[in-house]
Formats: C-alpha cells, sequence, structure tokens
C-alpha cells in the first residue's frame, strides 16, 4: 500500500462505474443509437453517429477500447430513463449515488467518460482503495461486465450488421496470470492508471490498481505488484 486514500483523476477508470450503473438499469438487448454529441467525445477512431447498438455491445466497447463515445451515448441513453430532467446530468447523479451506496466516499464523478473537463479539472476523482474496492464489487456480483476485457479483441457489431474491431487498451494482458478484469485510465491530468484483478490461486482473487503513473509505467508498474503478490503466495504456501 501506498498513498491508497490519496484522491486522484481516475480518467478512463470511470467507465467502470459507468458501464455498471447502466448494466443495472437496463436491459442489455436495450437498443440505443449514436448521437452527433457522443460521436464527437472520440479522438481517433470514433463510433458513427446514426449507429444503433444493444447496451451491452456499447459496455464492451467502453471497457475494452476505452471508447468515449460508447461511455457517453450508454449515459445519455440510460439517463433519458431517469427522469424529466438533462439526461446526462441525471446518469451522472445516478453514477454518484452507486458510489455513496457502495460506501466509496473518495469517488467523485463529473462525467462519465473520465475525460479532463478542463486543464485543471479532471472528469472524475478518486482514490487507489475505493477504485479497488469497485472493482471487487463487480467481480463478485456482475463479473460478465468486465469478461470482455479479458480479450485482446472483439468484434462489435451494429444493428446494420457493420462492425468495429474493439483493440483492448490493456496491453499486458497475457503477462497476468488468471486474469479476472481490468480498465485502462490516461489523461492529461490523471497521468496513467490501470486496476485490474486476477486469482492469485486457491480461488483467492486479487485487485491492484495503480494511479498517477504515466501511460507506459502504469503496465510495469501492476506487473511488479503481481510479482510480488506471487512471490508472497508463494512463500506462505
Amino acid at each position: 500500500q501506498k498513498n491508497l486514500d490519496e484522491v486522484l483523476p481516475l480518467a478512463s477508470i470511470t467507465k467502470l462505474m459507468t458501464a455498471l450503473v447502466a448494466y443495472e438499469l437496463v436491459a442489455d438487448d436495450t437498443l440505443v443509437t449514436i448521437s452527433e454529441a457522443a460521436a464527437s467525445q472520440q479522438s481517433g477512431g470514433s463510433l458513427e453517429p446514426g449507429e444503433t447498438y444493444k447496451v451491452k455491445e456499447l459496455a464492451d466497447f467502453a471497457l475494452i477500447s476505452s471508447y468515449n463515445s460508447a461511455a457517453y451515448t450508454l449515459a445519455s441513453s440510460v439517463g433519458e430513463l431517469l427522469g424529466d430532467g438533462d439526461p446526462m446530468a441525471q446518469f451522472i447523479a445516478a453514477m454518484n449515488i452507486k458510489a455513496d451506496e457502495l460506501n466509496l466516499q473518495s469517488l467523485d464523478y463529473q462525467s462519465p467518460t473520465g475525460l479532463d473537463i478542463s486543464a485543471t479539472k479532471a472528469g472524475a476523482y478518486g482514490s487507489a482503495r475505493d477504485t479497488s474496492f469497485l472493482m471487487e464489487y463487480i467481480i463478485l456480483n456482475y463479473p460478465e461486465i468486465l469478461s470482455p476485457t479479458l480479450l485482446e479483441y472483439k468484434r462489435l457489431y451494429n444493428q446494420s450488421g457493420d462492425y468495429h474491431e474493439a483493440h483492448n487498451t490493456n496491453n499486458i494482458l497475457s503477462d497476468i496470470p488468471n486474469l479476472l478484469g481490468s480498465k485502462t485510465g490516461f489523461t492529461d491530468l490523471a497521468g496513467g492508471n490501470l486496476t485490474i484483478a486476477f486469482d492469485a490461486g486457491y480461488n483467492r482473487p486479487i485487485v491492484i490498481t495503480v494511479l498517477g503513473s504515466t501511460r507506459n509505467e502504469r503496465f510495469s508498474d501492476v506487473k511488479k505488484i503481481v510479482a510480488e503478490v506471487q512471490k508472497t503466495m508463494s512463500s506462505s504456501d
């Protein structure tokens, strides 16, 4: 443990809560359409305005390839079901309510993507401890949410039969034994973030969260911690 309660920008680790709230509120096969506003959230390769996907497909996009357009669409479409107010605001409120329900007091969401809002304000904040407990909650209750993050890539189809290839942003998948799930994050304010869960043996899941590293060192940091966990487990046999 090091600075486990320091509150730091979460970047795209935010999408864990986005996917969780959407999963709990709507059916996986609910159809939603990418809006112009959602498509504009994505830099580089993006989903196209007018494409229609099942909610589960968008959640997979958000978690595997960290597509901001997918997370934004999830939030805006589900948010419309939560009342007569602004859909995005209503969904973000639901994210914060869920954090309170789980007693994860450091988690503070201002967006469903985790993108920096400005040069000084992040899209979400939280501690490594609370991020780890969020991962634990998902693994214990809805492990299927994280199952796509075990894949290097996946083809995700829209309702017209066209597909995009979602490539995993976690480039150390094959280096982590018995991986159960993972989520990356990177923005200018956050630096490099990574949270993973793996089975260390004897059906003992371990969650590791690194916040505030760099784009590349978040991966080497986690690999070092995994190695130490394995060493500790083997010496205690």
